[in-house]
C-alpha cells in the first residue's frame, strides 16, 4: 500500500491510470474528484478507469443544531421569511454544488457560506448559531448527531433512518437520492482484463459478506452500501452524468 497525497488525489489517479492494468495496481477513487475536471486537464480521462466496486455510498443529511429548527417544514417557512443561513464545505466543491442543487429545486431561498476547513468548521459554525442549516455526510457527523448536539432535518435518501425526519424522495425528488453523496469506487487502470477484475471483485465479496466483518459494522452502524461489476460502473455513470449535467454549468455560473 502506498500513499499518495498530493494535489487532491490527482497524482494518486495519474499513478493508477498509467500504471499497467496486470491486476497490481488499484486503488480508492472518490467521486467528489469529479468537479476537478470542471475547469482544469488533469491529465486523464476518468471515465476510462475500470470501476470494480462501489465500495461505499454515504447519504447526505441538511442538519440543523440542537436548538434550531424543529422540522422540515418549520424551516422551509422561515426560509421565506428570509434566505437560510446554509453552510457548506469549501467554495464551489461538491457539498456546495449539491446545496445549490437542492435549493434550487425545490425553492427554498438560501444563502450559501462556504467553510475552508470542511464539516468541522461548518459544524462549529452551525453551533455557534453562526448558521442555520448545512448540508453534511452523515458518517462525518454521527457523533454530533449521537450527542444530540445536531439533529436532521432531510436525508438525501430513497428512504429515512431517522423517526419523524423525510427522505428526498418523501420530499417529491426521488432521482436526487442516487445523484447527490459521497461515493468511493475501487478501480484499476483502464483495460484491465476482465479475469483480473473477476478475481477481484470475487474477494471484494467474500470480506464484504464475512461474519466477523458483518457483525464489526453492524456494531459501528455503518452501511457500506457496496456494488460489483457492471453495477459499479453504472453507478458511477449515474454519478458522472450528474456532475457533468447539472453541477458543472452552476461551477461555471457561480464561479464568475
Amino acid at each position: 500500500m502506498r500513499n499518495e497525497p498530493a494535489s487532491g488525489g490527482r497524482k494518486a489517479y495519474n499513478v493508477i491510470y498509467n500504471a499497467r492494468p496486470d491486476g497490481h495496481t488499484i486503488g480508492a477513487f472518490d467521486i467528489g474528484f469529479i468537479s476537478e475536471t470542471f475547469m482544469d486537464n488533469v491529465g486523464f480521462d476518468i471515465s476510462k478507469f475500470t470501476f470494480m466496486v462501489r465500495a461505499m455510498k454515504t447519504d447526505r443529511l441538511i442538519v440543523t443544531s440542537k436548538n434550531g429548527f424543529a422540522t422540515w417544514d418549520e424551516m422551509v417557512k422561515a426560509a421565506k421569511i428570509r434566505p437560510l443561513k446554509w453552510g457548506t464545505g469549501a467554495f464551489l466543491q461538491s457539498t456546495q454544488l449539491d446545496s445549490i442543487v437542492l435549493t434550487e429545486r425545490m425553492g427554498i431561498p438560501a444563502r450559501f457560506i462556504p467553510w475552508a476547513g470542511g464539516t468541522s468548521e461548518s459544524m462549529n459554525a452551525l453551533m455557534r448559531g453562526d448558521i442555520q442549516v448545512a448540508l453534511v455526510s452523515d458518517d462525518s457527523v454521527k457523533g454530533l448527531l449521537d450527542a444530540g448536539e445536531i439533529k436532521p432535518l432531510a436525508v438525501i435518501s430513497e428512504k429515512s433512518k431517522y423517526p419523524g425526519v423525510p427522505s428526498i424522495k418523501d420530499l417529491g425528488h426521488p432521482d436526487l437520492a442516487d445523484k447527490l453523496g459521497t461515493q468511493r469506487f475501487v478501480i484499476a487502470p483502464p483495460g484491465l482484463p476482465s479475469n483480473l477484475k473477476n478475481s477481484f471483485i470475487s474477494a471484494y465479496k467474500k470480506v464484504m459478506n464475512d461474519p466477523s466483518f458483518l457483525s464489526y459494522t453492524k456494531k459501528l452502524d455503518l452501511d457500506f452500501k457496496p456494488l460489483y461489476g457492471d453495477e459499479a460502473e453504472k453507478a458511477f455513470k449515474v454519478v458522472n452524468g450528474y456532475y457533468q449535467n447539472d453541477l458543472k454549468p452552476l461551477y461555471i455560473k457561480y464561479s464568475k
